[in-house]
């Protein structure tokens, strides 16, 4: 501290700023590194005190401490539960004894499911399960090269889609009931084996790791329509369940199911980091007469897990939490299991659900919005992962609402939040990923525009607002104390996704609009609104921050439509050859006549980055023109585009159709 005599600061301030940097400290500050590979702290290079500003050039920002797990309240009987729902106004028909030790519904006492044995479990299910795959041609594909992959936001944590490939294999998820597998050998394509699923459920995307497949989708269960039981779900007559189907499928002619995992309620999302999938779920308590017909199973999520039980039995009452002071009428239950274990599922239970998700290798976010008095905050929940097992961390709130999954992410110890809060504008915000403690915030962004897109890259962070205008924000999160917009550019339009191609250049894929205006009386013109003019493809130059430019832009119809601007899982990124490939429907009209103009089509368009510019390298016509889900992948020099029906195979150099496959 001798430094502070040459700056001639009062006495005083010796003092004060010890207090400063043991403050930090005691509460652990992440370090923040302007190169993401060095790992080690960057100096605080300015203190403020009382506006006078103090230099340092040795004083480091210590990290972010190890996260620990936090002990929450269990409910621990179905008497103190049935309090919290009602609470929440999730039940009625209720009453309490004078002492208000118990809970009456209608003729039955809550005490005596509190006062019963365990129900036991059945026996196990042996590892192997009836198979359901048919067997038609087999074999193996020699193929080597390179093989594309689900486009995903992390790095190593795998997501969920209906099309999948390992090299050798395409799988493909059809109409949500089936999986076709199919050999693929450059333009050769052999239909290999299939599985088709015998339940009333659907499935909506799908996962392959070394020989296990893994369906996720969901099932309903129509309750009794008769009786005195109708009374107990007066409101919600149906039971909805997700289900997490475990496929071995080292013979790919014949897969065999070997687990089956199904919680009550509906899915959030999912993930698989090695041979750990990962889940959240959210199960919502509808208001209910309940009568004595009650049971554990009404009131608490129920679980199948066939390597314990052949039957679902509802959750333990002891294992579900809950905040002090906060009432829900809903469960959010996270966990995770090794797709090639028997051991049983771990699983954290909160009373309480969620609306956004993320994940790292290490952590997983689920964040719920919530409104009061108008106004709209949303509160982050953080689970630690260690294997299979999570453990709740604690929780945090910020102003506003995440967009998407793309709103989030970590980086060097913080947790770092894109909302929109339509009352005061846009923020980024930025947490301690140890303790969900807010370190900092821009101001308020775009006051009545709402956030159209995000991405991150290291300390930086790009944020797309619209409302007539496409503003394009860079702002720097190297000081998480003090997030900064360094620049801002306003084009027309909007990109809905961003994706970052090195060197300092990122491609935006939207909407391109114009904003329309009316001619009054007085000849002055005044503006109405604005018109969307179709697809709009982005290059955009952030080598400065401080001066993001739009170097170049492709535009595709002014009706036309791509999943993969909403789904990036549907875009195909080829990071070597610096080109993406989405589906697309091409529609054009004359905006004045109303008619269709131009050529109308569907199929999928490869976009090339070249240098500073964006080429229109292939348009890919689908002969399924009634085809609303399409992917595309590449295994080595060849590239398949899927659709309902069909498969077709195309030189992935001259982009020249060299096979197809009919899989209807």
């Amino acid at each position: 501290m001798t430094k502070l005599a040459r700056w001639s600061i009062r006495g005083f301030a010796v003092l004060l700023v010890g207090v400063f940097v043991t403050v930090l400290a005691l509460n652990a500050l992440p370090a923040q590194s302007n190169d993401p590979a060095a790992g080690v702290s960057d100096p605080v290079t300015q203190i403020t005190l009382d506006g006078d500003v103090i230099l340092y050039d040795d004083i480091l920002v210590p990290p972010a401490a190890a996260a620990a797990a936090q002990n929450l309240p269990r409910v621990g009987s179905y008497t103190e539960l049935l309090r919290l729902l009602n609470s929440a106004g999730a039940v009625s028909n209720v009453t309490w004894t004078a002492n208000e030790d118990t809970v009456q519904f209608g003729d039955k006492t809550m005490m005596e499911f509190d006062a019963a044995t365990p129900m036991p479990s059945a026996a196990p299910v042996p590892p192997a399960m009836a198979a359901e795959g048919a067997a038609m041609d087999s074999g193996r594909s020699s193929l080597t090269g390179n093989v594309s992959s689900t486009n995903t936001q992390v790095s190593g944590v795998d997501e969920g889609d209906i099309l999948k490939t390992d090299g050798q294999y395409l799988y493909i998820l059809q109409e949500n009931r089936m999986v076709r597998i199919v050999e693929a050998d450059g333009a050769n394509m052999n239909k290999i084996g299939f599985i088709v699923s015998n339940d009333d459920g659907y499935y909506t995307e799908m996962y392959v790791a070394g020989d296990r497949l893994i369906l996720v989708g969901s099932r309903y269960e129509q309750q009794d329509a008769s009786g005195d039981k109708m009374q107990t779900y007066i409101w919600h007559p149906s039971k909805s369940f997700t289900t997490y189907a475990v496929y071995d499928i080292t013979d790919r002619a014949n897969p065999v199911r070997t687990r089956l995992f199904e919680v009550e309620g509906s899915p959030l999302a999912t993930r698989l980091v090695g041979d750990i999938l990962y889940f959240a779920v959210n199960k919502y308590v509808y208001s209910a007469n309940f009568d004595d017909n009650l049971t554990p199973g009404d009131i608490v999520p129920t679980v199948l897990d066939s390597v314990v039980s052949v039957t679902a039995e509802p959750m333990p009452v002891t294992d579900i939490c809950y905040f002090p002071g906060t009432m829900e009428a809903s469960y959010l239950i996270a966990g995770g299991f090794d797709i090639n274990s028997d051991e049983p599922c771990a699983m954290e239970t909160l009373l309480g659900a969620g609306s956004y998700f993320y994940m790292n290798a290490d952590s997983m976010y689920i964040v719920k919005p919530e409104w009061t008095n108008d106004k709209n905050q949303s509160t982050v929940y953080r689970y630690a992962l260690d294997g299979a097992s999570l453990s709740f961390v604690g929780s945090g709130a910020v102003p506003g609402t995440p967009l998407n999954q793309y709103s989030m992410d970590e980086y060097e110890g913080v947790f770092r939040i894109a909302t929109t809060d339509w009352s005061a504008g846009n923020y980024v915000t930025t947490m301690d990923a140890a303790t969900l403690a807010v370190l900092g915030s821009t101001p308020a962004l775009a006051q009545g525009e709402s956030i159209q897109s995000v991405r991150y890259m290291g300390s930086l962070a790009y944020v797309v607002t619209y409302r007539q205008t496409d503003p394009l924000f860079a702002i720097d999160l190297s000081n998480p104390n003090n997030p900064t917009v360094l620049g801002e550019l306003k084009i027309p339009g909007f990109s809905q996704y961003l994706h970052p191609v090195g060197d300092g250049l990122l491609v935006g894929f939207g909407r391109h609009t114009l904003e329309t205006f009316v001619r009054l009386d007085d000849g002055t013109e005044q503006s109405v609104g604005t018109w969307d003019a179709g697809i709009k493809v982005s290059l955009f130059d952030v080598s400065d921050p401080t001066n993001p430019r739009e170097v170049d832009k492709i535009l595709l119809g002014n009706g036309s439509y791509s999943e993969a601007f909403d789904n990036p899982r549907a875009m195909l990124v080829d990071a070597a050859k610096s080109q993406f490939a989405f589906p697309i429907q091409v529609y054009s009209w004359d905006v004045f006549s109303g008619k269709e103009s131009g050529d109308n089509w569907q199929g999928a368009v490869v976009i090339g980055v070249e240098g500073n510019a964006l080429t229109t390298k292939a348009q890919l016509v689908s002969q399924d023109q009634n085809s609303y889900q399409r992917r595309l992948c590449y295994i080595g020099d060849t590239l398949y585009m899927i659709d309902n029906s069909m498969i077709k195979a195309f030189d992935y150099n001259t982009f020249f159709e060299t096979g197809h496959l009919s899989v209807g």
